[in-house]
């Protein structure tokens, strides 16, 4: 698992603001190049290089033959089981796409204006979809990848990587952020480590092709992209935004501008009397037609340049090796895989099944469903009820012409049976039975990999029982920077109809493994669902200092006293008081996350007050204190904060400090700890509505 920050939410859905109505879309190569160049500065350097050696190749054009340069291409599909799924159909359309392109083949060229006619450039390159994929296996050049990565779309997303010598590699993802809709870096940019490993091309699901998930309008944001990866920047330069300053694109036969996105055919503006090229793929306009000879000529020096290994792709060994040649290309039968588009779903209700095979492309499907309507289905992705209820085993055959394959997963879906599996409205789980545990609550595992949620008896409040995360035994990967990693628990389903009013409690322990407040970016979010896990709604969210009850602890965490947990309730709200309700426990875990413990679930009746959290005590970050500042974070039931007292273990009031009146965060303040030496303290913080306290070591090791 990879611990670092995603910003979740923000990709539950896929953004439409990427596209004007004139089909205007984002590309976020420029931001990327200005964050690599900060962090290593000699890529400056290279880009020096290869503009040098791309003067010297371009001033040698006439020299040159007809070369029709070949591109191994692979398609990682990065997806958690959604729409960003791609069908290879959508694949296949956006690699005719690229081929028509780059080869001067797409007939709106006559729809250019007469001073670029002249200037439309056949480009001379192709794409062919690999079929020898890095180990010699047979590939049809489509990598499918389950992994919460799809939400982020950076730079941690490039998963799997085939060697980029051989190949380019495009990842598709579900989401970016700041809604853009691809990017890559210049070659320059990826030649050493550890920018290598970044090499390749990041485009959204709805931005490939022109089919499926995407539209005609979004399929030219990979034509654009491959320009940045072949060494084009945009006509206006180097900055993000275009219209913000005239500038130069070191290619001749592009008139300098400030960047369009509008069709304005006779745009003029950096000099008056010279139209600009607004319908330049490596523009920002939705009429993007061409790309100019000189762009041309600055492509094929970045293909002949060894920076990054672009003047391998296209050699004869590497063609072969790809089978990519038309003569060594490895065909075989496809490799069965599905998923369910939802993972729990109410008995008798309709699901649709994936095929997600891979290695070939299927053409027979026949699938057999436990306790299914239908049981048997030769569609690709049928359509099925259940009539029981519990877990479900579904088989998958898939063939073409050179054989087939089989896959079966005996716990492929979980059906929820008509009533609730608990009934009354009450729910008091302290995690005492592990057969309870294992039949009653799902645990989801989104990117199937070392950390998920699992019942201890190691730890729990009053007792030894618990559910916990080991996020503390992940090791973060260079590679996947930045990124993370969410896993799921799901209560059994309850039937709260006779509540008029209650309260959803549990108790948690959580020691982080940052040092400072900016990094504890980790959440907990509490969420509900009536119609059997189809759709949730967020109901709380435990972040920041306030997820925090043990301070930060570098090895794996484990509560050892009742004193490190947190007490945590909330309303239930009228509107889930169905016979058919769920909680979902969700860990967005980070760079610096530690296990989290969960005891003591529990639904309680009628309460007479908003309950929004409740505390025993203040808690304290990071305990024990090594520095000069502590942060102290308390309950919302404790008012506002007046009067701090320090007292030592004798009892002896030591301090009396004065409270901030800006907190730092929701519920929380300053503690000024550089007098105090080593030793046990008592803090004690009087509110409008009542005082607490709690317990201080401070540390000068």
């Amino acid at each position: 698992m990879n611990r670092l920050f995603i910003l979740f939410f923000a990709a539950l859905f896929a953004s439409s603001s990427a596209y004007s109505q004139e089909g205007h879309f984002k590309c976020g190569t420029d931001e990327y190049m200005k964050e690599a160049r900060r962090a290593y500065p000699s890529i400056v350097e290279r880009e020096r290089e290869l503009q040098e050696f791309t003067e010297n190749f371009t001033a040698s054009a006439g020299s040159r033959t007809d070369q029709v340069y070949i591109i191994p291409v692979v398609f990682h599909i990065i997806h958690q089981w959604g729409e960003e799924n791609i069908s290879n159909a959508q694949i296949f359309d956006q690699m005719a796409i690229l081929n028509r392109d780059f080869r001067k083949l797409n007939a709106d060229t006559s729809l250019v204006i007469e001073e670029f006619q002249d200037i439309i450039a056949d480009c001379r390159i192709e794409f062919r979809l690999a079929t020898i994929d890095p180990m010699g296996n047979c590939t049809n050049g489509i990598d499918r990848i389950a992994s919460v990565q799809t939400y982020l779309g950076k730079d941690g997303a490039k998963l799997n990587s085939w060697p980029r010598s051989k190949y380019l590699n495009v990842w598709v993802v579900r989401d970016m952020d700041a809604s853009v809709a691809g990017y890559s870096y210049y070659p320059s940019a990826v030649t050493d480590s550890p920018m290598a490993f970044a090499d390749g091309i990041v485009v959204r699901y709805n931005f490939i092709g022109s089919i499926g998930t995407s539209e005609p309008s979004h399929s030219r944001t990979l034509t654009h992209e491959v320009g940045h990866y072949l060494n084009l920047s945009h006509t206006w330069g180097d900055s993000n935004d275009p219209g913000v300053a005239c500038g130069d694109d070191y290619v001749t036969d592009t008139p300098e501008t400030k960047g369009w996105s509008t069709c304005t055919l006779n745009g003029a503006i950096c000099n008056p009397g010279v139209i600009e090229n607004v319908q330049n793929y490596m523009e920002y306009s939705s009429c993007s037609r061409m790309f100019t000879d000189g762009q041309q000529q600055r492509m094929e020096a970045a293909l002949n340049s060894p920076i990054s290994y672009r003047n391998n792709l296209w050699s004869e060994e590497n063609l072969a090796a790809t089978g990519t040649d038309g003569i060594h290309n490895l065909s075989c039968a496809p490799k069965s895989d599905f998923y369910p588009e939802k993972p729990i779903i109410c008995q008798n209700n309709i699901v649709r099944f994936i095929d997600n095979s891979t290695l070939a492309v299927p053409t027979g499907w026949t699938w057999t469903f436990q306790d299914g309507n239908p049981a048997t289905s030769n569609q690709q992705n049928p359509q099925v009820s259940f009539n029981t209820d519990g877990w479900k085993k579904v088989t998958l055959t898939v063939s073409n012409s050179l054989g087939e394959t089989t896959y079966s997963n005996t716990r492929s879906i979980y059906v929820t049976p008509e009533w609730a599996e608990l009934q009354g409205g009450l729910l008091n789980e302290e995690f005492e039975s592990a057969s309870d545990f294992d039949f009653y609550w799902k645990v989801r595992n989104l990117d199937s990999n070392e950390t998920s949620w699992k019942r201890t008896t190691s730890a729990g409040f009053s007792d030894g029982e618990s559910v916990y995360i080991n996020a503390g035994d992940a090791q973060p990967s260079i590679i996947s920077l930045p990124g993370g990693d969410i896993d799921e628990l799901i209560t059994p389903s309850m039937d709260l109809n006779a509540m008029n009013s209650g309260t959803f409690s549990f108790r948690y322990a959580y020691a982080t493994a940052a040092t400072t407040p900016d990094m504890i970016l980790e959440r907990l979010e509490i969420s509900t669902s009536v119609n059997c896990g189809e759709t949730w709604v967020l109901r709380k969210t435990i972040t920041g200092l306030n997820i925090v009850t043990a301070g930060n602890v570098s090895s794996p965490f484990f509560p050892e006293n009742d004193s490190q947990w947190q007490y945590y309730s909330f309303p239930i709200p009228s509107s889930i008081t169905t016979d058919q309700v769920r909680f979902k426990f969700v860990f967005n875990s980070t760079q610096y996350s530690n296990n989290l413990f969960i005891d003591d679930v529990n639904i309680s009746g009628s309460v007479g007050v908003d309950e929004i959290e409740s505390s025993a005590s203040l808690r304290l970050f990071p305990n024990p204190a090594n520095g000069n500042t502590v942060y102290l974070i308390f309950p919302e039931n404790l008012g506002d904060p007046q009067i701090l007292k320090i007292y030592d273990i004798s009892g002896k009031l030591v301090q009396t400090q004065p409270v901030l009146n800006e907190m730092v965060a929701d519920h929380s303040i300053i503690v000024d700890s550089s007098g105090l030496s080593e030793g046990v303290y008592t803090i004690e913080l009087k509110g409008s509505k009542q005082r607490l306290a709690g317990r201080l070591i401070v540390s000068h090791q």
